[in-house]
């Protein structure tokens, strides 16, 4: 191979490495204000799709982890519901509803 195109292929593999392949690095998340590049690359909470759950973990550990989990999936944000187990009724399920997004 010739060297130039070995110096096209390194500047290549580096360029796709030093970028995510999955998820939002860390502080990588900009707010809308941002440079349109930054934006692009990352989008802004409110630019991302949103994760639909039926419902969110009573456990604050399990609540803990979801988020993490969606926050490195690159979602902005969710659309959620108390648990349907007693439908509306469970003070347990709101309490643990109101957790989780005061959380996320």
């Amino acid at each position: 191979m010739k060297p130039e195109r070995i110096s096209a292929l390194v500047l290549l593999l580096l360029g796709l490495l030093s970028r995510p392949v999955f998820g939002v690095p860390p502080g990588a998340i900009p707010r809308a204000d941002s440079p349109l590049p930054i934006q692009a690359s990352y989008p802004p909470a409110e630019s991302r799709i949103l994760k639909i759950i039926h419902p969110w973990p009573d456990n604050p550990a399990a609540q803990d982890d979801l988020i993490r989990s969606l926050l490195a999936d690159g979602y902005g944000g969710v659309v959620c519901n108390v648990s349907f187990a007693k439908y509306l009724e469970d003070e347990n399920a709101w309490r643990a509803l109101q957790r989780a997004l005061t959380e996320a």
